[in-house]
């Protein structure tokens, strides 16, 4: 969809606006199973993160989902394409660590997914950590 190009370009506006004329859209799905919220967490775009994390927040005001067990940005962010990636697998895989730490604190409970690689949100979390510890390292290190 149009949002999705948005999402993975990183068009803030455009983002903000289509998902105020048509905050349906946040839900559909690419020939790939990824929702926009998966472009812009694969991308690092933390603004359309933040955009899309808002829209899905209001519209569970607007539906009254409360009762429900499981909100529209939990659903989000849990949500696998056909690779069964999760946002959260994409934005460790390529260390976005402030959309990772938003998408962590939105739905902390969704940790348990594996992709068609058998590697857990677990996996990537080790792995990112590691890659940060390393580029402390060496900054301190070679004065990077």
């Amino acid at each position: 969809t149009v949002l999705h190009l948005a999402c993975q370009y990183g068009s803030i506006n455009c983002v903000k606006h289509l998902l105020s004329v048509h905050g349906e859209l946040i839900e559909k799905v690419n020939l790939k199973g990824d929702i926009a919220l998966h472009l812009a967490a694969r991308q690092g775009h933390y603004d359309v993160v933040v955009a899309l994390i808002d829209a899905a927040k209001s519209s569970n005001q607007q539906e009254s989902t409360s009762k429900a067990s499981i909100t529209l940005i939990q659903s989000q962010v849990r949500t696998q394409n056909l690779e069964l990636e999760t946002p959260l697998h994409d934005a460790v895989r390529y260390n976005h660590n402030n959309v990772v730490q938003l998408l962590v604190n939105e739905a902390p409970n969704a940790f348990h997914c594996q992709n068609k690689r058998k590697e857990s949100h677990s996996t990537w979390l080790l792995l990112g950590v590691i890659l940060i510890l390393l580029q402390q390292f060496f900054a301190l290190v070679f004065g990077r």
